[in-house]
C-alpha cells in the first residue's frame, strides 16, 4: 500500500465496522489483505478527500448495513459500496468539502496532542514555580 491509501473493510468484526475508512500513514509498509478494499477514484469525477468523508459517512453506512450477508461477521463487496445511492456535487465543490473536513481532522489531532501534554506542561511549570 502506499501512503495516502484509502481503505475500508469488507467484513464487519465489530458492529459498525463497515463503512469505515482509514488512510494509509506511510508507503511499503502495509499490503492489502482480500478483506479489505482500497478506494480508487477517477480524479476527474471523485476527489480523494471527499471519497474518504463520503464512504465513512452515516447514509453510505446504513446502506452497507442493510445489504451485508451473513449474520456472525458480516460481509460486503466493492460492487456493494459502488451501488450505494448518494448525492455528489461538482469536483469543486467536493474539493471544497474534503479540504474543509481533513483541515477540521487535522485540528482535532491537534488538540488531542496538546491536551494529552497539558499535565506535562502543568507538572514542569509547577515544578519550576
Amino acid at each position: 500500500m502506499e501512503e495516502g491509501d484509502i481503505i475500508t473493510p469488507l467484513t464487519e468484526q465489530a458492529i459498525g465496522l463497515l463503512g469505515s475508512t482509514a488512510i494509509i500513514p506511510e508507503s511499503g509498509k502495509y499490503i492489502q489483505s482480500q478483506d479489505v478494499a482500497k478506494i480508487i477514484c477517477k480524479e476527474e469525477l471523485l476527489d480523494k478527500d471527499f471519497a474518504f468523508y463520503l464512504i465513512s459517512s452515516t447514509l453510505v453506512k446504513q446502506q452497507l448495513s442493510a445489504v451485508a450477508q451473513q449474520t456472525k461477521i458480516r460481509h460486503t463487496s466493492p460492487d456493494k459500496i459502488r451501488d450505494c445511492t448518494v448525492w455528489i456535487p461538482e469536483l469543486t465543490e467536493q474539493k471544497r468539502i474534503g479540504k474543509l473536513l481533513r483541515s477540521l481532522d487535522r485540528k482535532i489531532e491537534l488538540n488531542r496532542a496538546i491536551n494529552q501534554n497539558l499535565p506535562i506542561l502543568d507538572r514542569s511549570y509547577n515544578y519550576r514555580s
